[in-house]
């Protein structure tokens, strides 16, 4: 049973633009199918068996977003 896809795509922009896009809940939607819906607290995920809610998320302190792996 295959579980997962792992894709990938080129994306021209600098990668603090993608990562601060990528980092904003409310964004998931946007960039991957699985996700109903999100926001800062909570995240709706579709999934074959059924809808997932999730909540009491944590946000990570500013100092540690984006840093940059050097990857």
């Amino acid at each position: 049973m295959k579980t997962h896809d792992v894709q990938s795509v080129a994306i021209a922009k600098p990668s603090r633009i993608v990562f601060d896009f990528i980092a904003e809940p409310s964004n998931l939607p946007k960039w991957t199918n699985a996700f109903k819906r999100a926001d800062a607290e909570t995240a709706e995920l579709v999934t074959p068996g059924g809808a997932v809610r999730r909540s009491g998320f944590k946000p990570l302190p500013a100092a540690s977003r984006g840093q940059s792996t050097g990857r």
